[in-house]
C-alpha cells in the first residue's frame, strides 16, 4: 500500500513539472519573437512615414558592428531602402533598382552554389552601404558573404563557420 501511495504521488508531481517547463518554453518564445516584431512594426511605420514608402516588400536587421533595421518598397519615384540606426536613429536613404536583393542573392548562388540562403540583411559597414548574406554549404557549415550596396561587389566571404 506504500508502494501505491509514493508512484500516486510522483506521477502528479513529474507532470506538473512537465507543464511548468513547457509554459516556460513556450512564454519565452513568445517574449523573445515580441521584441523582434515590435522592432519591425516600429521600423515599417518609420519607413513609411519619414521615408516616403508606400508599399514594403523588404525588412531585415543587420548587426555587424552596430544594429541596422531596413525596410525597402516602393515610393511615388521608385524602389527605396530606409535603413535606420538601431543606436541614434538616423535615417539614410537608399534609392535602388527593385530587383537588386535578387541581385545579390544570385551572386552568392553563382560563387557558391550553397545549400540554403538563410538571410540577406542591408546596413552599414565603414560608412558604406553593403549587403549582409549568410548561407548554408553544401557540408553544412555556414558561410557569410559581405558585398557592396551599390555595385554588388564582393568585398568579404568567410566560409565552413
Amino acid at each position: 500500500m506504500v508502494k501505491n501511495l509514493k508512484r500516486q504521488w510522483k506521477r502528479p508531481l513529474l507532470l506538473g513539472i512537465l507543464i511548468i517547463l513547457l509554459v516556460l518554453s513556450v512564454g519565452s518564445f513568445y517574449v523573445m519573437n515580441a521584441s523582434h516584431s515590435s522592432a519591425r512594426s516600429q521600423a515599417i511605420h518609420v519607413a513609411k512615414t519619414k521615408g516616403g514608402l508606400q508599399t514594403t516588400t523588404f525588412y531585415s536587421e543587420f548587426d555587424r558592428r552596430q544594429q541596422f533595421y531596413t525596410v525597402g518598397g516602393q515610393t511615388r519615384q521608385g524602389y527605396r531602402y530606409v535603413v535606420i540606426n538601431g543606436q541614434n536613429g538616423k535615417i539614410q536613404l537608399l534609392n535602388s533598382p527593385a530587383g537588386l536583393v535578387r541581385q545579390v542573392r544570385q551572386t552568392v548562388q553563382n560563387h557558391q552554389n550553397p545549400k540554403q540562403i538563410n538571410k540577406v540583411a542591408l546596413g552599414y559597414y565603414q560608412k558604406h552601404p553593403v549587403w549582409e548574406v549568410t548561407y548554408r554549404n553544401q557540408n553544412n557549415s555556414l558561410g557569410y558573404y559581405l558585398i557592396n550596396f551599390h555595385n554588388t561587389k564582393i568585398l568579404q566571404v568567410i566560409n565552413n563557420l
